[in-house]
């Protein structure tokens, strides 16, 4: 009896200070690591790569390509995440995957394009800009547009014109057996 009742008062315990435990101010630490995930893009890429599992889901070799390209992309190894375009466009794709696939991999491009091109200039930032957003709707047309006017505008590093050179060669969708 002795022990149910000890048991019961270190639950009852346990509980009241589980409750109370939410009104701790940690110094600010939650919002410390939620701006942090942000300022760094990790909820957008979170959601990166919720799309990209979702578009090759039930391909377990296109899967297994997706897991190591978002390694590149938490790590930052963009060069890298091109490479996963070429394996998982490779993977033996059914046509929905295939057409899940082309409505993420230019945001994946969009995502590259945002955390490597960041200019004094203003005009070359707002390129980048209306680039990644025409990346992120899928306009074709426009990205490529911009992309080429980028090129054209400023000095890239020999990293930025291999991700930009990258970026337009998988610009266009992705069609079956090819």
């Amino acid at each position: 009896m002795i022990r149910i009742k000890t048991l019961l008062s270190t639950l009852t315990l346990s509980l009241a200070l589980a409750g109370s435990a939410q009104a701790f101010d940690f110094g600010g630490l939650k919002d410390k690591a939620n701006s942090a995930i942000n300022e760094n893009g990790g909820s957008e890429l979170l959601n990166l790569g919720k799309s990209i599992y979702s578009a090759v889901d039930g391909n377990a070799t296109a899967s297994k390509y997706a897991k190591q390209m978002m390694g590149a992309l938490q790590t930052g190894k963009y060069s890298k995440v091109f490479d996963y375009f070429d394996k998982i466009k490779g993977a033996g794709l059914t046509d929905s995957q295939l057409s899940a696939w082309n409505e993420v991999k230019n945001k994946v491009s969009g995502f590259v394009m945002e955390q490597s091109f960041e200019f004094d200039q203003e005009a070359a930032n707002s390129l980048v800009g209306k680039a990644v957003e025409a990346l992120n709707g899928n306009n074709t047309s426009a990205a490529s547009n911009y992309l080429a006017k980028l090129k054209n505008a400023v000095s890239l590093s020999s990293e930025q014109k291999s991700l930009l050179s990258e970026i337009q060669a998988n610009l266009l969708p992705v069609i079956a057996g090819k």
